[in-house]
């Protein structure tokens, strides 16, 4: 998968991904360990937001989006 998006693939995966393992245990220490490196990220802490309630999520390149349902 690393080298597909290297290559210039486009990866999509849903807000979940990653969380636990193939036995459903929960990984520890920051997620999604198994997709850090191919997204670039780990993500310490998350909640879901408030009915109605946004956050602005702003991007490396200066763009923002806005997230509604976790923060």
């Amino acid at each position: 998968m690393d080298a597909y998006v290297r290559d210039g693939g486009h990866l999509l995966v849903p807000f979940f991904s990653g969380l636990v393992d193939d036995c459903d245990r929960v990984h520890l220490g920051g997620y999604p360990p198994p997709l850090r490196e191919v997204l670039g990220l780990c993500v310490e802490e998350f909640w879901s937001l408030a009915e109605k309630g946004t956050v602005d999520v702003r991007h490396p390149d200066g763009t923002v989006s806005r997230a509604d349902l976790w923060s």
